[in-house]
């Protein structure tokens, strides 16, 4: 599963905690379908900005992509994500 492409109209800020939650609620059940349990939004390191952290207790059968796209209000963001992995 490879990340959609991103079109005109993305914008080119880091995504803010609305855009997470919005990719969060939007991609939940693909990746529940990948094995995901828990998907946590956190703050980005140097504080830019939110990215999504997806924990799974079995390394994914499939590709699980590094960022997701989701469209609020007519803006279209681009969401970090990073995968997690441990055993239960």
């Amino acid at each position: 599963m490879e990340p959609e492409t991103v079109g005109d109209g993305t914008d080119e800020g880091m995504a803010t905690f609305e855009d997470a939650e919005a990719a969060r609620k939007a991609h939940q059940d693909r990746l529940a379908a990948l094995g995901a349990h828990a998907i946590k939004i956190q703050m980005l390191d140097d504080l830019s900005g939110y990215e999504l952290i997806v924990h799974f207790a079995e390394p994914p059968t499939s590709s699980v992509p590094s960022s997701l796209i989701t469209t609020t209000a007519g803006k279209t963001a681009m969401v970090p994500l990073r995968m997690v992995t441990k055993p239960a």
